[in-house]
């Protein structure tokens, strides 16, 4: 009993929230946690604000700094590999983008991160509060400190339930409800005694920390007083009545001995009575506190995940020879893992908030270029190398997977080519390709995790699903032009005409998406073209309000100052919104042929009506499906909607689509 009451004198002391309950989440049942350990202390409450101690804020500053050279992408479930790749078919809406850049008016995505990685270590949960406009849709992101925010179960009297919602604590001390949807919730693992809670990699190093804490204390405190311990001042012996007139003399003798510390060390003192100044025999060195500290950092950072070589502290660690592979390691095996869990919560507690859907779509790190896995970067360049120097890859191929441009005059040619080439005169002339077996080829390209190359079909099959996408462009292209006529002539208003606009772009979009889908030879999944279209019309609407603009300013009046419906560039802008929605149908028809498809990129036999883009594209032909950037009338490439190329598929030379017949 008296343990307990200790244990709820020092919360009050501390000013700690407390729940009413004896349950998991309430501080009684908190209390009895920290007493299991078989001690009388309390170490989290010895150890104060963890953060403070020196060897906890270099490794969480360690890996902040880390995090931030790494770069967020968006990734889709591929549904026959069952693997995470980039996302082709769709793109992230521009307010997710916005709050990956800023997630509120104060500070970045990277302090963000920083919080949720300070939460992670400290506490084992990190929350992130999402505000809200009054449709609900998500404005802003602020990380919310873990003392002031209560994971709950108290809705669920019977205890099924593991989580309800949370309790923050307002500045003002009152208690507010916040929904479950509202927050971000973070966790590291899980608490076995609190599953609905993370439990945090410093749980276990209390006492660590503790040490740490009173060993640099100690050694601040001994430097500040002269580098020594403590001295007693003992005046002489004099008689009884001479003591007692100097005796307030005496009282200010420690006072003015302390004066001599810091910069005047050195000085000359004049007492005002005759002492003898007697320092105890011992030495600062006697306490062996360097092994201790050791001690300490090493549990310290080992909890933490990360080596005390990669912060540059005093360690007994032998396990690494240098600092580099401390790094390398760290990043491989904490920094990584952590990023990634974080994200991984980040996004299912998020994403459906604009519409997707967390299980085939999620953000993820991308860490091609974060210094602190460079060596494995240089070890990839040599592996391509080798592979090139070996026969497996043209030259093309070998400047694209180094980061070098490749040139069309590239493709095709080998290493051994360019050793030919480089032959003396004198030799025989000979300088026809070295042919390359096609199995020593097809172990060099899995061994590089590539499609094996499949020969370029001798006749190109005629899309059965044309006909579809033309009459859904042509019909939508006149319905576009309607509703561009009722905004000219005031039928329809600026909100009302964006709407409408949307919709049927919407509708557009959707339903090429799913012609696609049927011409790749897939099943039409009703929720991933949804979700396609939308994401699309979201990037257009900046577009949409710059037609808005251009009608209502009378960028399309006649001479008499009257709109023109007629008007050639006005027809020429509305039906590149129909034409451009031809890429969707060419986006479903690649997803639907799978990760492992190679493409060629065809000029459709009129090379003098395309952009220079399109020529180069082609001559760099095939693709797979991770290395095809751009798709026909996409507005990628300079000739936009107006581009009159498709793609062909190699395994069994089906075509693309071609642009639509548009008056």
């Amino acid at each position: 009993m008296n343990k307990l009451l200790k244990a709820i004198a020092n919360r009050q002391a501390r000013g700690a929230t407390t729940m009413a309950h004896a349950g998991p989440g309430g501080w009684l049942y908190e209390v009895f946690r920290k007493y299991f350990q078989g001690s009388s202390i309390d170490w989290e409450l010895e150890a104060g604000r963890v953060y403070g101690n020196s060897t906890v804020g270099s490794v969480i500053n360690f890996k902040a700094r880390a995090a931030r050279s790494a770069t967020v992408r968006f990734e889709q479930l591929d549904p026959k590999s069952g693997k995470w790749v980039p996302s082709t078919g769709s793109t992230l809406p521009a307010a997710v983008i916005a709050l990956l850049r800023k997630p509120n008016a104060f500070y970045s995505w990277d302090a963000l991160i920083h919080g949720l990685i300070l939460s992670w270590d400290v506490k084992g949960n990190g929350y992130v509060r999402k505000i809200r406009s009054g449709s609900g849709k998500i404005l802003e992101l602020y990380w919310v400190h873990w003392d002031k925010i209560k994971a709950s179960a108290e809705r669920d009297p019977s205890g099924q339930t593991l989580l309800t919602h949370y309790y923050y604590s307002g500045p003002d001390g009152r208690r507010v409800e916040w929904e479950i949807a509202d927050v971000i919730h973070v966790r590291h693992g899980l608490d076995p005694e609190q599953p609905h809670l993370g439990l945090a990699p410093l749980a276990s190093a209390m006492r660590e920390i503790v040490t740490e804490n009173h060993a640099l204390n100690w050694t601040g405190v001994t430097v500040k007083n002269q580098g020594r311990p403590s001295f007693i001042v003992m005046p002489k012996v004099m008689e009884g009545s001479v003591l007692a007139a100097i005796s307030d003399k005496i009282g200010r003798l420690k006072e003015y001995i302390q004066q001599f510390t810091g910069d005047r060390r050195g000085d000359g003192a004049e007492f005002p009575i005759p002492v003898d100044i007697v320092v105890p025999n011992w030495k600062p060195t006697d306490v062996e506190l360097s092994a201790l500290r050791k001690m300490s950092i090493d549990s310290i950072c080992a909890n933490l995940g990360v080596s005390a070589k990669v912060v540059d502290l005093p360690t007994e660690e032998q396990t690494f020879n240098n600092k580099e592979e401390a790094v390398d390691f760290a990043g491989k095996q904490t920094i990584i893992p952590m990023l990634d869990s974080i994200l991984d919560q980040i996004s299912h507690q998020i994403l459906g908030d604009f519409g997707i859907d967390p299980d085939k779509f999620r953000l993820a790190w991308n860490y091609d270029e974060v210094w602190w896995l460079i060596d494995d970067a240089a070890k990839k360049d040599e592996r391509h190398r080798a592979n090139w120097q070996a026969g497996g890859l043209d030259l093309w191929r070998y400047k694209e997977l180094i980061g070098e441009k490749p040139v069309p005059s590239d493709k095709g040619v080998t290493y051994f080519d360019l050793q030919a080439r480089s032959r003396p005169v004198s030799l025989p002339n000979d300088t026809t390709k070295k042919e390359v077996s096609p199995r020593a080829l097809a172990m060099v390209r899995k061994s590089l995790g590539f499609a094996p190359t499949k020969a370029k079909p001798s006749t190109i099959v005629a899309n059965t699903y044309q006909t579809e996408h033309d009459r859904l462009i042509v019909a939508s292209n006149k319905r576009l032009k309607t509703l561009v006529d009722k905004l000219g002539k005031g039928d329809l208003d600026k909100l009302e005409f964006a709407r409408a606009y949307s919709d049927e772009l919407r509708k557009l979009h959707k339903a090429l998406y799913d012609v696609g889908v049927l011409a790749g030879g897939g099943t039409i999944d009703d929720a991933a073209s949804t979700l396609h279209a939308q994401q699309v019309v979201d990037l257009e609407q900046t577009f949409i309000q710059g037609l808005i603009s251009d009608v209502k300013n009378g960028v399309y009046d006649d001479e008499d100052g009257v709109f023109d419906p007629t008007h050639g560039a006005l027809n020429q802008r509305v039906g590149w919104y129909a034409q451009k929605s031809s890429a969707s149908a060419t986006q479903g028809f690649v997803d639907a042929s799978g990760v492992g498809e190679e493409w060629d990129w065809d000029l459709n036999g009129a090379v003098e009506d395309h952009c220079q883009d399109c020529p180069y594209l082609a001559e760099n032909s095939p693709y797979t499906t991770e290395t095809l950037y751009v798709t026909p009338r996409d507005c990628s490439t300079p000739c936009g909607g107006n581009c009159k190329c498709r793609l062909v598929r190699r395994s069994d030379g089906q075509a693309g689509f071609n642009p639509a017949p548009l008056p």
